[in-house]
Protein backbone atom coordinates (compact mmCIF):
# COMPACT_ATOMS: atom_id res chain seq x y z
CA UNK A 1 0.00 0.00 0.00
CA UNK A 2 0.93 3.65 -0.24
CA UNK A 3 2.51 5.09 2.90
CA UNK A 4 2.06 8.86 2.96
CA UNK A 5 4.19 11.36 4.84
CA UNK A 6 2.41 14.31 6.49
CA UNK A 7 3.87 16.55 3.77
CA UNK A 8 2.31 14.54 0.95
CA UNK A 9 -0.94 13.83 2.77
CA UNK A 10 -1.48 17.54 3.35
CA UNK A 11 -1.13 18.72 -0.22
CA UNK A 12 -2.37 16.09 -2.65
CA UNK A 13 -4.52 13.06 -3.22
CA UNK A 14 -1.91 10.43 -4.06
CA UNK A 15 -4.48 7.70 -4.56
CA UNK A 16 -6.29 9.87 -7.13
CA UNK A 17 -3.03 10.58 -8.98
CA UNK A 18 -2.18 6.91 -9.03
CA UNK A 19 -5.63 5.97 -10.31
CA UNK A 20 -5.39 8.51 -13.12
CA UNK A 21 -2.01 7.12 -14.17
CA UNK A 22 -3.30 3.54 -14.05
CA UNK A 23 -6.43 4.45 -16.02
CA UNK A 24 -5.10 7.00 -18.53
CA UNK A 25 -1.34 6.57 -18.52
CA UNK A 26 -0.84 10.11 -17.23
CA UNK A 27 -1.90 12.61 -14.57
CA UNK A 28 -1.63 16.40 -14.48
CA UNK A 29 -0.98 17.85 -11.01
CA UNK A 30 -1.79 21.54 -11.18
CA UNK A 31 0.28 24.17 -9.34
CA UNK A 32 2.75 21.59 -8.00
CA UNK A 33 5.80 23.87 -8.07
CA UNK A 34 5.83 27.20 -6.27
CA UNK A 35 6.65 30.57 -7.80
CA UNK A 36 9.87 30.52 -5.79
CA UNK A 37 10.96 27.27 -7.43
CA UNK A 38 10.02 28.53 -10.90
CA UNK A 39 12.14 31.62 -10.26
CA UNK A 40 15.08 29.43 -9.23
CA UNK A 41 14.74 27.28 -12.36
CA UNK A 42 14.66 30.36 -14.56
CA UNK A 43 17.81 31.58 -12.81
CA UNK A 44 19.57 28.30 -13.62
CA UNK A 45 18.47 28.40 -17.25
CA UNK A 46 19.58 32.02 -17.50
CA UNK A 47 23.05 30.91 -16.41
CA UNK A 48 23.10 28.32 -19.20
CA UNK A 49 21.90 30.83 -21.79
CA UNK A 50 24.51 33.33 -20.54
CA UNK A 51 27.19 30.77 -21.39
CA UNK A 52 25.72 30.15 -24.83
CA UNK A 53 25.44 33.90 -25.47
CA UNK A 54 29.02 34.60 -24.38
CA UNK A 55 30.39 31.93 -26.70
CA UNK A 56 28.23 33.03 -29.59
CA UNK A 57 29.39 36.64 -29.22
CA UNK A 58 33.01 35.52 -28.87
CA UNK A 59 32.71 33.65 -32.16
CA UNK A 60 31.24 36.71 -33.85
CA UNK A 61 27.87 35.10 -34.44
CA UNK A 62 25.89 37.81 -32.62
CA UNK A 63 26.65 41.42 -31.79
CA UNK A 64 25.31 41.37 -28.23
CA UNK A 65 24.23 38.91 -25.54
CA UNK A 66 20.72 40.31 -24.96
CA UNK A 67 21.07 40.08 -21.17
CA UNK A 68 17.93 42.13 -20.56
CA UNK A 69 15.69 40.11 -22.88
CA UNK A 70 13.26 37.72 -21.12
CA UNK A 71 14.15 34.04 -21.08
CA UNK A 72 11.22 33.10 -23.34
CA UNK A 73 12.52 35.28 -26.21
CA UNK A 74 16.26 35.58 -25.57
CA UNK A 75 17.18 32.46 -27.59
CA UNK A 76 15.13 33.89 -30.48
CA UNK A 77 17.36 36.98 -30.43
CA UNK A 78 20.62 35.07 -30.02
CA UNK A 79 19.88 32.79 -32.96
CA UNK A 80 17.82 35.12 -35.13
CA UNK A 81 18.01 33.84 -38.69
CA UNK A 82 19.90 30.73 -37.55
CA UNK A 83 17.55 28.70 -35.35
CA UNK A 84 19.07 25.50 -36.75
CA UNK A 85 22.26 26.25 -34.81
CA UNK A 86 20.51 26.71 -31.47
CA UNK A 87 20.95 24.07 -28.75
CA UNK A 88 17.89 21.87 -28.47
CA UNK A 89 18.71 20.08 -25.23
CA UNK A 90 20.70 20.60 -22.03
CA UNK A 91 21.54 17.56 -19.92
CA UNK A 92 24.99 17.38 -18.41
CA UNK A 93 24.76 21.14 -17.91
CA UNK A 94 21.89 20.62 -15.42
CA UNK A 95 24.19 19.95 -12.48
CA UNK A 96 23.77 23.47 -11.19
CA UNK A 97 22.57 24.08 -7.64
CA UNK A 98 19.45 25.89 -8.92
CA UNK A 99 18.08 22.71 -10.48
CA UNK A 100 18.07 20.71 -7.25
CA UNK A 101 14.80 22.45 -6.35
CA UNK A 102 13.28 20.49 -9.25
CA UNK A 103 15.10 17.14 -9.33
CA UNK A 104 15.47 16.80 -5.55
CA UNK A 105 12.23 18.51 -4.61
CA UNK A 106 11.23 16.86 -1.29
CA UNK A 107 7.51 16.87 -2.07
CA UNK A 108 8.14 15.33 -5.47
CA UNK A 109 10.56 12.66 -4.20
CA UNK A 110 8.06 11.66 -1.52
CA UNK A 111 5.29 11.50 -4.12
CA UNK A 112 7.44 9.29 -6.38
CA UNK A 113 8.32 7.01 -3.48
CA UNK A 114 4.67 6.68 -2.48
CA UNK A 115 3.52 5.96 -6.04
CA UNK A 116 6.24 3.30 -6.36
CA UNK A 117 4.93 1.47 -3.26
CA UNK A 118 7.78 2.68 -1.07
CA UNK A 119 10.95 1.03 -2.41
CA UNK A 120 14.03 1.44 -0.24
CA UNK A 121 15.85 3.28 -3.04
CA UNK A 122 14.70 5.71 -5.75
CA UNK A 123 16.99 7.14 -8.42
CA UNK A 124 16.66 10.01 -10.83
CA UNK A 125 17.01 8.21 -14.13
CA UNK A 126 20.08 9.37 -16.12
CA UNK A 127 18.36 11.27 -18.92
CA UNK A 128 17.06 14.44 -17.30
CA UNK A 129 16.79 17.30 -19.77
CA UNK A 130 15.88 20.94 -20.31
CA UNK A 131 14.62 21.79 -23.79
CA UNK A 132 14.32 25.20 -25.43
CA UNK A 133 11.73 24.66 -28.16
CA UNK A 134 12.20 27.57 -30.53
CA UNK A 135 9.42 28.73 -32.87
CA UNK A 136 9.04 26.63 -36.01
CA UNK A 137 12.20 24.69 -35.20
CA UNK A 138 12.23 21.29 -36.91
CA UNK A 139 14.77 20.05 -34.33
CA UNK A 140 11.88 19.30 -31.96
CA UNK A 141 9.63 17.47 -34.41
CA UNK A 142 9.24 14.44 -32.17
CA UNK A 143 7.14 11.61 -33.61
CA UNK A 144 4.64 9.38 -31.80
CA UNK A 145 6.56 7.04 -29.51
CA UNK A 146 6.76 5.22 -26.20
CA UNK A 147 9.91 5.83 -24.18
CA UNK A 148 10.12 2.09 -23.50
CA UNK A 149 10.13 1.51 -27.27
CA UNK A 150 13.40 3.39 -27.85
CA UNK A 151 16.99 2.60 -27.03
CA UNK A 152 19.43 5.22 -25.76
CA UNK A 153 20.07 6.51 -29.30
CA UNK A 154 16.39 6.83 -30.13
CA UNK A 155 16.45 3.83 -32.44
CA UNK A 156 13.89 1.03 -31.94
CA UNK A 157 14.67 -0.91 -28.77
CA UNK A 158 15.22 -4.58 -29.50
CA UNK A 159 15.76 -5.76 -25.92
CA UNK A 160 13.32 -8.50 -24.85
CA UNK A 161 9.97 -6.96 -23.95
CA UNK A 162 9.69 -8.82 -20.59
CA UNK A 163 13.01 -7.26 -19.52
CA UNK A 164 11.85 -3.79 -20.46
CA UNK A 165 8.52 -4.24 -18.70
CA UNK A 166 10.32 -5.34 -15.55
CA UNK A 167 12.51 -2.24 -15.60
CA UNK A 168 10.23 0.46 -17.01
CA UNK A 169 6.54 -0.39 -16.49
CA UNK A 170 4.60 1.77 -14.03
CA UNK A 171 5.27 2.11 -11.14
CA UNK A 172 8.92 1.10 -11.63
CA UNK A 173 9.48 4.28 -13.67
CA UNK A 174 7.50 7.52 -13.58
CA UNK A 175 8.12 10.21 -16.19
CA UNK A 176 7.89 13.86 -15.17
CA UNK A 177 7.43 16.95 -17.33
CA UNK A 178 6.99 20.62 -16.53
CA UNK A 179 7.20 23.89 -18.45
CA UNK A 180 8.29 27.45 -17.68
CA UNK A 181 5.85 29.05 -20.14
CA UNK A 182 2.29 28.10 -21.00
CA UNK A 183 2.33 24.82 -22.93
CA UNK A 184 -0.50 25.08 -25.44
CA UNK A 185 -1.23 23.69 -28.88
CA UNK A 186 0.35 26.89 -30.21
CA UNK A 187 3.57 26.74 -28.17
CA UNK A 188 3.96 23.00 -28.78
CA UNK A 189 2.47 21.03 -25.92
CA UNK A 190 2.54 17.27 -25.72
CA UNK A 191 -0.29 15.06 -26.89
CA UNK A 192 -1.04 11.66 -25.36
CA UNK A 193 -3.41 8.80 -26.10
CA UNK A 194 -5.34 7.99 -22.92
CA UNK A 195 -5.11 4.33 -21.95
CA UNK A 196 -2.44 3.55 -24.56
CA UNK A 197 -0.06 2.24 -21.90
CA UNK A 198 -2.38 -0.76 -21.52
CA UNK A 199 -1.53 -1.86 -25.08
CA UNK A 200 1.96 -2.96 -24.06
CA UNK A 201 5.27 -2.04 -25.66
CA UNK A 202 4.73 -1.54 -29.37
CA UNK A 203 7.10 -2.17 -32.25
CA UNK A 204 8.83 1.04 -33.31
CA UNK A 205 10.22 1.79 -36.75
CA UNK A 206 12.97 4.25 -37.59
CA UNK A 207 11.74 7.05 -39.84
CA UNK A 208 14.82 9.27 -39.95
CA UNK A 209 17.62 10.72 -37.90
CA UNK A 210 16.78 13.80 -35.88
CA UNK A 211 19.93 14.38 -33.87
CA UNK A 212 19.68 16.17 -30.56
CA UNK A 213 22.89 18.06 -30.02
CA UNK A 214 23.93 21.06 -27.98
CA UNK A 215 26.06 22.85 -30.54
CA UNK A 216 26.98 25.57 -28.09
CA UNK A 217 28.24 23.40 -25.26
CA UNK A 218 30.38 25.74 -23.16
CA UNK A 219 31.80 23.15 -20.78
CA UNK A 220 33.69 20.94 -23.21
CA UNK A 221 33.87 22.98 -26.39
CA UNK A 222 32.22 20.15 -28.29
CA UNK A 223 28.69 19.40 -29.37
CA UNK A 224 26.81 17.56 -26.64
CA UNK A 225 25.19 14.80 -28.70
CA UNK A 226 22.37 13.09 -26.82
CA UNK A 227 20.59 10.91 -29.35
CA UNK A 228 17.81 10.87 -31.87
CA UNK A 229 14.05 10.72 -31.58
CA UNK A 230 13.32 9.47 -35.05
CA UNK A 231 11.63 6.17 -34.30
CA UNK A 232 7.87 5.98 -34.25
CA UNK A 233 5.23 3.53 -33.17
CA UNK A 234 4.27 1.32 -36.11
CA UNK A 235 2.17 3.70 -38.26
CA UNK A 236 -0.48 1.04 -38.78
CA UNK A 237 -0.94 0.74 -35.02
CA UNK A 238 -0.80 4.51 -34.54
CA UNK A 239 -3.48 5.08 -37.18
CA UNK A 240 -5.92 3.16 -35.00
CA UNK A 241 -5.33 5.34 -31.93
CA UNK A 242 -4.14 8.85 -32.81
CA UNK A 243 -7.68 10.19 -33.21
CA UNK A 244 -8.13 9.60 -29.48
CA UNK A 245 -5.15 11.83 -28.61
CA UNK A 246 -5.62 14.69 -26.16
CA UNK A 247 -3.52 17.82 -25.80
CA UNK A 248 -1.68 18.12 -22.48
CA UNK A 249 -1.98 21.88 -21.99
CA UNK A 250 -0.31 23.19 -18.85
CA UNK A 251 0.83 26.35 -17.10
CA UNK A 252 4.10 27.06 -15.30
CA UNK A 253 4.11 25.15 -12.01
CA UNK A 254 2.02 22.25 -13.30
CA UNK A 255 3.52 18.76 -13.22
CA UNK A 256 2.73 16.08 -15.79
CA UNK A 257 3.31 12.47 -14.73
CA UNK A 258 3.13 9.66 -17.27
CA UNK A 259 4.27 6.11 -17.88
CA UNK A 260 7.09 4.85 -20.06
CA UNK A 261 4.50 3.05 -22.19
CA UNK A 262 2.16 6.00 -22.86
CA UNK A 263 1.87 6.98 -26.54
CA UNK A 264 2.98 10.62 -26.77
CA UNK A 265 4.22 13.24 -29.21
CA UNK A 266 5.28 16.89 -29.12
CA UNK A 267 3.39 19.41 -31.26
CA UNK A 268 5.36 22.05 -33.20
CA UNK A 269 5.83 25.46 -31.65
CA UNK A 270 4.06 27.92 -33.94
CA UNK A 271 4.17 30.82 -31.45
CA UNK A 272 6.70 33.65 -31.25
CA UNK A 273 8.35 32.51 -28.00
CA UNK A 274 10.68 29.71 -26.92
CA UNK A 275 8.84 26.99 -25.00
CA UNK A 276 11.18 25.97 -22.18
CA UNK A 277 10.45 22.62 -20.55
CA UNK A 278 12.07 19.99 -18.35
CA UNK A 279 11.60 16.25 -18.68
CA UNK A 280 13.02 13.72 -16.25
CA UNK A 281 12.22 10.35 -14.71
CA UNK A 282 12.44 8.53 -11.40
CA UNK A 283 12.98 4.79 -11.11
CA UNK A 284 12.82 2.19 -8.39
CA UNK A 285 16.58 1.80 -7.99
CA UNK A 286 16.26 -1.96 -7.51
CA UNK A 287 15.47 -2.13 -11.24
CA UNK A 288 17.96 -2.05 -14.13
CA UNK A 289 18.49 1.15 -16.11
CA UNK A 290 19.44 -0.80 -19.27
CA UNK A 291 22.23 1.69 -19.92
CA UNK A 292 25.75 2.25 -18.63
CA UNK A 293 24.68 5.28 -16.59
CA UNK A 294 22.99 4.57 -13.28
CA UNK A 295 21.65 7.97 -12.33
CA UNK A 296 21.72 9.33 -8.78
CA UNK A 297 19.87 8.17 -5.69
CA UNK A 298 17.45 10.77 -4.33
CA UNK A 299 15.93 8.43 -1.73
CA UNK A 300 17.70 5.68 0.19
CA UNK A 301 16.47 4.31 3.48
CA UNK A 302 19.63 2.26 4.03
CA UNK A 303 22.46 4.50 2.93
CA UNK A 304 23.58 7.66 1.21
CA UNK A 305 21.73 9.67 -1.42
CA UNK A 306 22.08 13.15 -2.89
CA UNK A 307 21.04 15.35 -0.01
CA UNK A 308 21.22 18.98 -1.05
CA UNK A 309 21.83 21.47 -3.84
CA UNK A 310 25.58 21.67 -3.22
CA UNK A 311 25.93 17.90 -3.59
CA UNK A 312 23.85 17.95 -6.79
CA UNK A 313 25.99 20.75 -8.22
CA UNK A 314 29.17 18.75 -7.60
CA UNK A 315 27.92 15.70 -9.53
CA UNK A 316 27.60 14.87 -13.23
CA UNK A 317 25.41 12.64 -15.36
CA UNK A 318 26.50 9.10 -14.62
Amino acid sequence: GIVLSPLIRAVMDVAKIRQEIEDNGYSIVRNFFSEEILKELKSGLTTLVDRVAAKRKEEGLCSETFDNVPLETRMNKLFEGDFASAPVIFRKELHLTEFWSLFGNPKLVQLMTALMDNPDKVRIFPNYSARPKLPDSTAHNVVWHQDAGLDTSGAPNTSPIPERLEAFQFPSVINCWTCLVDATETTGCMQMVPGSHKLGIQQHVQVGRLQETTKNDTTSGRGNTIGVYASTIDPEVMSQHKDAAVSIQTSPGDLVLFTNLTFHVGLPNTSSITRWSFDWRYQNANKLTHRKEQGHLVHNTNGESVGNAAEWGALEVC
